[in-house]
């Protein structure tokens, strides 16, 4: 997935904001789906809608604070480091 390669985003937060806020975050976020996780789930309309409000509602909670609560700046995706230690996997 391109979030496991740390590669730039192919949008910004602002993009993310402005599609949080009329209904495509989900669209967004399949632009980054070279997996097909995200596929597998958006196709169902139920569970489209539920993951919309979710992701919408944790991006409006980045708003105005990315760089202090996800430790990166411009890519909103790139530079993100894991939380969880690797010698646990």
């Amino acid at each position: 997935m391109l979030l496991d390669q740390r590669a730039q985003a192919p949008f910004t937060f602002e993009d993310i904001y402005a599609a949080a806020g009329s209904g495509k975050l989900v669209e967004l976020l399949l632009k980054i789906d070279d997996s097909g996780v995200i596929e597998l789930w958006a196709r169902d309309p139920t569970e489209r809608a539920e993951a919309e409000r979710a992701f919408a509602d944790a991006a409006e909670a980045l708003r105005g604070r990315e760089i202090r609560k996800t430790g990166i700046g411009d890519n909103a995706l790139g530079g993100a480091k894991r939380w969880w230690p690797t010698s646990r996997l």
